[in-house]
């Protein structure tokens, strides 16, 4: 168990200039004062971009912690199939955050699409 504790570590650990890189493209945390649905919109957008771009860190850890795993495995069937579904649920995942993403655009444009020239928001 500590074995596994500490290659996890390690393979964490590797990862944080990746986590650092991509902090740059991370949008600011929502302002809590809503006073207007044009504000409401632009903060419910901004926390689904911060979800999102969480759930696309997540899964890409998983399919390294997925190839990390399938390395070690040094041939054991059952430490194969352990990488298999950990990469299956990490792709599965993936897809979801995908087509959720797709989902709150079809969403906004099917809310917006009553009034004139949308909601009139700029955020």
């Amino acid at each position: 168990m500590k074995e596994q504790i500490v290659k996890a570590q390690m393979l964490l650990a590797g990862l944080l200039p990746v986590a650092g890189a991509v902090s740059g493209d991370v949008p600011n945390p929502p302002d809590p004062s809503i006073t207007s649905y044009c504000e409401l919109i632009c903060k419910i957008t901004l926390v689904a971009q911060w979800m999102y771009g969480i759930l696309m860190i997540l899964g890409v850890i998983f399919v390294l912690y997925a190839a990390f795993l399938y390395l070690i495995s040094q041939g054991s069937d059952e430490r194969i199939g352990t990488a298999k579904k950990v990469l299956i649920y990490a792709i599965v995942a993936l897809v979801i955050a995908v087509l959720a993403w797709g989902v709150s655009g079809l969403v906004e444009g099917w809310m917006t699409s009553g009034t004139p020239g949308g909601t009139g928001c700029t955020c």
